[in-house]
């Protein structure tokens, strides 16, 4: 049986998390996974999108973004979305889908 495994693990100054989410469907998974990443590009909620990108998605001197997303949904492949801070390596995100197979 395969299980689809959204992991998000961040830093942040002083402040860290990992949160892991299973989907039974890659769909699901896949939506969620996107979901993550709009809403760490906007600037309310993350200092991703206030910090990293310009008004037109343009990122700033200093960041790195390094996406690997194949997938439209529908078939299933390994993803992920990793931002990172080139002078303060306790500024980071990275975010991946992954597929499991549960045995």
């Amino acid at each position: 049986m395969k299980v689809y495994m959204v992991k998000f693990d961040w830093r942040f100054s002083d402040d860290e998390d990992v949160d892991i989410q299973l989907f039974d469907t890659y769909k699901k998974a896949y939506d969620h996974f996107l979901q993550i990443i709009k809403e760490e590009k906007n600037p309310d909620n993350s200092w991703v999108g206030s910090d990293v990108f310009d008004k037109d998605g343009n990122i700033y001197e200093g960041y790195e973004v390094d996406e690997h997303i194949e997938s439209d949904g529908t078939q299933e492949y390994v993803c992920w979305w990793e931002v990172t801070d080139k002078y303060d390596w306790d500024k980071r995100e990275y975010l991946t889908l992954q597929i499991m197979e549960v045995k």
